[in-house]
C-alpha cells in the first residue's frame, strides 16, 4: 500500500515518497501540491457533489461527527488523533465504503 510512488499526481505527473510526504507533513505545513481542494464545501443538505482521485492512492469520504485526523497517523497533524468514525482505515467497513480509486470518479 505504501510503495515509492505512494502519492503520484496522475493529472500534474508529478510524485513523492512515502517518508518525504511524512516529513512534511510533520512540520505541521501539508505540500500544498497534495492539499484537497477546496478544503471547505458549504451545501444545502441532500446537494449531490462529484469528487475526483487524481492522485495515486484511494480516498475515502467517511461521514464523521467532527472533522480530524485521518487513519495514516503520520499524517495528520501533531498530535491529531485519528477520529473515531475513521479507526481502523480500510478494516472498517463504513471507511472501506467510501472509498474512491485512484484516477476514478464518484457523485
Amino acid at each position: 500500500m505504501l510503495g515509492p510512488d505512494f502519492c503520484k499526481d496522475i493529472a500534474l505527473g508529478f510524485s513523492t515518497s512515502i517518508l518525504d510526504l511524512f516529513n512534511v507533513a510533520s512540520t505541521g505545513h501539508p505540500d500544498p501540491k497534495w492539499d484537497f481542494e477546496p478544503d471547505t464545501l458549504k451545501m444545502k443538505e441532500g446537494t449531490d457533489i462529484t469528487v475526483v482521485d487524481q492522485g495515486g492512492e484511494p480516498h475515502t469520504f467517511t461521514e464523521v461527527a467532527r472533522f480530524g485526523g485521518g487513519f495514516i497517523d503520520q499524517l495528520n497533524a501533531p498530535g491529531e488523533q485519528t477520529v473515531p468514525e475513521c479507526s481502523g482505515g480500510f478494516g472498517n467497513i463504513a471507511v472501506a465504503r467510501t472509498r474512491i480509486l485512484q484516477g476514478s470518479t464518484t457523485p
